[in-house]
């Protein structure tokens, strides 16, 4: 007699059109009137149509995590081919606080090596 065989269990991302490009780094924090903003590039150059740019209103929206997340819901209110922050069981992607992934509609050239949050 052989023992029960264990489940197989798989854990499998959603279908999503969407792959990481890039990272929002909340590496510091902000003060009052400083601004970020991302900047797009793909083997052509820049993409100043896909910009997005925050200013920092009080002190509690300059901490890394809070900028960090208000950048990615600007993002995504924005941008029709970018979106930031955390792929859900639902194929869709919000904001989260923290680093953030930056994915880009498959067919968005995008150099990722390129790709940074400009803070300043």
């Amino acid at each position: 007699m052989q023992p029960p065989s264990a489940p197989s269990h798989r854990c499998t991302a959603p279908s999503s059109p969407w792959s990481e490009r890039g990272t929002i780094h909340p590496s510091l924090d902000l003060a009052i009137g400083d601004s970020v903003t991302t900047r797009v590039f793909d083997a052509a150059g820049e993409h100043p149509e896909l910009e997005t740019r925050i200013t920092i209103g009080s002190a509690s929206e300059g901490l890394r995590n809070n900028w960090a997340h208000q950048l990615a819901t600007r993002i995504n209110a924005e941008q029709a081919q970018l979106r930031a922050g955390q792929l859900g069981q639902d194929g869709r992607i919000t904001p989260a606080f923290g680093q953030k992934p930056g994915p880009c509609k498959d067919r968005q050239p995008v150099d990722p090596g390129r790709n940074r949050a400009r803070q300043g």
